[in-house]
């Protein structure tokens, strides 16, 4: 409540316990501007997503407020959202407790596994102006010659990934919203 702006991120683990806690804060979900749920497509991962929807349904949040992302997505199933989270589209057509943006797909992509032994974030791969065609270049051994081409792939993989998250956003809080949708 002191901060202007957060992003809070529960995870899988803790959202019942946060859910609980809100329940007994009559009125606690008006703290927060939004609130984004990640569905993957394994039907027993979208039927607990269903569940947390309906639940922040029923404590009051209001559907504008919750927002679905299609999380790890391969590329070649983009056209099938739809097909992959069945139980998500079925939810929304039967009860339209929360908005649905199809298009807020975040594809699978090999970078968001290595971002934890970079330990960095897309962002940082992306904003490094490192110049590791030279090094590969100048690189006198195999170890050199090794982290340079991984950090040309994963800088390649990093745009790739930062250009989907940015499309993500756009999708999530931009669209329609100028139109008042």
């Amino acid at each position: 409540m002191l901060l202007d702006s957060a992003i809070v991120d529960v995870g899988a683990s803790n959202v019942e316990e946060f859910i609980k806690q809100m329940g007994q804060f009559d009125g606690s979900h008006e703290e927060f501007d939004c609130f984004v749920v990640p569905v993957v497509s394994e039907k027993k991962q979208q039927i607990d997503s269903a569940n947390t929807i309906e639940t922040l349904a029923a404590l009051g949040v209001p559907a504008h407020k919750i927002r679905v992302v299609f999380n790890k997505v391969e590329l070649e199933d983009a056209s099938d959202v739809s097909r992959l989270f069945s139980t998500i589209f079925g939810l929304h057509a039967d009860k339209k407790c929360f908005t649905l943006k199809p298009n807020a797909v975040v594809f699978r992509n090999d970078i968001f596994e290595r971002l934890l032994a970079f330990q960095k974030s897309v962002s940082d791969i992306v904003a490094d102006t490192t110049d590791y065609r030279t090094m590969l270049r100048e690189a006198g051994d195999e170890d050199a010659k090794a982290h340079a081409v991984s950090m040309i792939s994963a800088q390649r993989l990093a745009k790739s990934a930062q250009k989907n998250l940015d499309d993500v956003y756009q999708a999530l809080f931009t669209q329609g919203e100028r139109n008042g949708k």
